[in-house]
């Protein structure tokens, strides 16, 4: 299985199609929801204090905080890549993020 995630337009293609649309929400809610924004789960989320910081540093924190949530509630998922697309000028950043199975990874 081999997810593929545009965080600004989250599409995830599997080869099942039965979790699809369960998968495709549940990623697309959990890499836009502000961290702490949950009430009763407040880890939920991703750290937005990203955006403040210049490019090359946002894509690093970024990534660290897609390995951290993937690994804290998405056990069986890893993330296998993540690239970013945007404009450095307008500080456009949007990261596309490849998940597979955890058995898939190794």
């Amino acid at each position: 299985m081999v997810v593929e995630v545009d965080v600004q337009n989250v599409d995830v293609l599997l080869n099942d199609e039965t979790n699809e649309e369960i998968l495709s929400q549940n990623l697309k809610m959990l890499f836009t929801t502000p961290l702490g924004s949950v009430p009763l789960d407040r880890d939920y989320g991703i750290n937005m204090d990203v955006v403040d910081a210049p490019l090359p540093i946002a894509r690093g924190r970024l990534i660290v905080e897609y390995e951290d949530k993937i690994r804290r509630f998405y056990p069986q998922l890893r993330i296998k890549e993540v690239t970013f697309t945007g404009n450095a000028h307008t500080g456009l950043l949007i990261p596309k993020v490849v998940i597979t199975n955890a058995d898939e990874f190794e």
